[in-house]
């Protein structure tokens, strides 16, 4: 009854939207879920001293270089093979600290910002197209380290495997807040011209 009266547009557009919330929502309680779990492991010293060692046995510079020169060539590969090695850097020295969980989520919130917010507000870029680039990179990294960590037979490889689900998880819950809202904003602009709503671009990154 809510949306009887309302033009087929915007009903379109809240039913698309409404849709959208409830997977957030849900992604919300699986994260929730997720970081309990991974809060246990952070927060027992003998368990992150491990990991601190297991880490050390992986070359991260090595990973690093082959995800950057197995893309296409660009002027971004220097750029990238800098940001993910600052970043795997950054993830050592919160191990090293015995950082609580939240320091993770904060250094996930400032790399989104470095990588996908920032870049689109400096250079004009399309916020989508940078999201899909750091999606790409984000996972390409994180399955060449698991991937390093079975080579190795890491004692502490189901710790850092929880810590990659809960932070592939915070992740997308970050770019779908950013495409949502960037949405969002579209939307709002196209509203004086009655124009089409774009409901494809929702979604964009993720298909």
């Amino acid at each position: 009854m809510a949306l009887y009266n309302v033009p087929e547009n915007l009903r379109i557009v809240k039913l698309e939207l409404a849709r959208r919330f409830g997977q957030l929502l849900r992604r919300q309680t699986s994260l929730s879920h997720l970081s309990q779990a991974s809060r246990m492991v952070v927060h027992n010293n003998e368990v992150t001293s491990q990991m601190l060692n297991d880490w050390k046995q992986i070359d991260i510079q090595n990973i690093c270089r082959e995800i950057v020169y197995s893309v296409e060539q660009s002027d971004l590969n220097d750029y990238n093979y800098k940001i993910m090695l600052n970043a795997c850097k950054e993830f050592e020295k919160l191990i090293e600290e015995d950082s609580p969980i939240e320091a993770y989520l904060e250094w996930l919130d400032v790399l989104v910002r470095k990588c996908v917010v920032y870049p689109s507000l400096k250079k004009k870029a399309s916020i989508r197209f940078l999201a899909r680039q750091f999606l790409m990179l984000w996972s390409s990294i994180g399955s060449r380290i698991i991937r390093d960590m079975t080579i190795h037979s890491a004692s502490t490889f189901g710790s850092f495997h929880l810590l990659r689900l809960m932070f592939d998880d915070y992740i997308l819950y970050l770019i779908e807040y950013i495409n949502m809202d960037e949405y969002t904003k579209d939307f709002l602009h196209n509203i004086p011209n009655d124009s089409t709503p774009r409901l494809d671009r929702i979604g964009e990154i993720f298909y």
